[in-house]
């Protein structure tokens, strides 16, 4: 049994090893409009979200760990980093039996984008042409 009091290696047969398979880093919260267009790059990419918890936020990176076995067991156990061995307790709960919810979440670049244009109290007209949108692309045919 963990600190938390729960069996983590019965929670991690239950739930699959979902805290294998992704990571957070912590991010300065934007207070520019390039620290946005920082945020929407990180939003171009397949499998990431932003994240705000507790007024910090966080980057969110889906990417398996290579030491996770397909059976969902860690093959460097015994060797595993410090995030690894505190995970699961008191301080950093089990996702399993935990209840995550964030204060706001962006899964893409319009939302970093739309939330840039309230934070900052810019009107539309303020940022014409600031973001590319997917029909004015670098690799539209248009001119």
């Amino acid at each position: 049994m963990a600190e938390s009091g729960h069996d983590l290696a019965d929670a991690c047969r239950k739930c699959g090893s979902y805290c294998c398979t992704y990571y957070a880093l912590p991010l300065d919260e934007p207070e520019d409009k390039n620290d946005y267009d920082d945020l929407r790059w990180f939003l171009m990419h397949e499998g990431n979200y932003i994240y705000i918890e507790d007024g910090d936020w966080y980057l969110n990176v889906m990417a398996r760990c290579g030491y996770l076995l397909p059976s969902g067991r860690c093959a460097a156990y015994r060797m595993r980093p410090r995030i690894c061995r505190e995970h699961g307790g008191v301080e950093d709960p089990c996702e399993y039996y935990s209840e995550y919810t964030f204060e706001k979440t962006f899964l893409s670049p319009e939302e970093i984008e739309k939330h840039a244009v309230a934070m900052l109290g810019l009107d539309r007209d303020e940022v014409e042409g600031w973001f590319i949108h997917e029909d004015e692309g670098f690799w539209s045919d248009g001119q």
